[in-house]
């Protein structure tokens, strides 16, 4: 398959996974309706920043993070994300539709990148996407310098379209609907969607434990 065959394949499957509503969309949307569209471009520019480390990482650095690093501190740092994406979703669901009282993901514009930089690191499905797609997409073997650079152009571009259109999309709603109730009940369905996400991925980790800590019980019951 030529280069040209590839890089359009990864386009087109990391579109298509962008464009699935996660916590980086969800809290891009609602940093479009509470703040503003400078905003949320700051924001977006975070979220694409994590998304090029942990795609480094996928071509670099997980054989080496692997080493470095046991599964069970993994599991605690994936458990420590869950904690912050619902943190994120209590911002969400305490959020004000008044100024008085702003919410602590909203208040700050210093912290647009960070929020977005945030969200994506402590998403681990990030990762484990990369960790798929790019041995799927162009092998094990080493990728050279010059497809580095396209394919670290396209995912800014493809992420920045992407989330771009979630910004449109949610600065033509704000323009007409007006009413607060509607506002409300999108503050309130962010916040569903944050805490869902971080509970699932919390409950697989524990469930993973449960599972090995059974299993490593019952092989020393039995080589006793």
């Amino acid at each position: 398959m030529n280069s040209i065959a590839l890089l359009s394949s990864y386009a087109i499957t990391l579109a298509t996974a962008a464009l699935i509503p996660g916590p980086g969309m969800t809290g891009l949307m609602f940093k479009t309706l509470t703040k503003s569209t400078w905003h949320s471009l700051i924001m977006l520019m975070g979220l694409i920043t994590g998304d090029l480390i942990f795609l480094l990482l996928a071509i670099f650095g997980m054989h080496w993070v692997n080493q470095l690093f046991a599964p069970q501190f993994i599991s605690v740092l994936i458990c420590v994300a869950c904690l912050y994406l619902l943190y994120l979703a209590y911002c969400f669901w305490t959020a004000s539709s008044t100024h008085s009282e702003p919410s602590p993901f909203v208040q700050s514009q210093h912290t647009d990148y960070l929020d977005g930089l945030l969200i994506t690191l402590s998403n681990p499905k990030t990762i484990s996407f990369y960790l798929a797609l790019v041995p799927s997409i162009f092998g094990s073997t080493v990728i050279p310098t010059p497809m580095l650079l396209i394919i670290l152009s396209m995912t800014i571009l493809t992420l920045g379209a992407v989330g771009g259109l979630y910004i449109f999309s949610a600065t033509q709603m704000q323009q007409r609907i007006k009413q607060p109730q509607f506002h409300f009940f999108l503050r309130k369905l962010s916040a569903l969607i944050m805490a869902g996400f971080a509970l699932s991925l919390m409950s697989i980790e524990i469930f993973q434990f449960i599972y090995t800590s059974v299993l490593f019980l019952n092989f020393k019951s039995l080589t006793n």
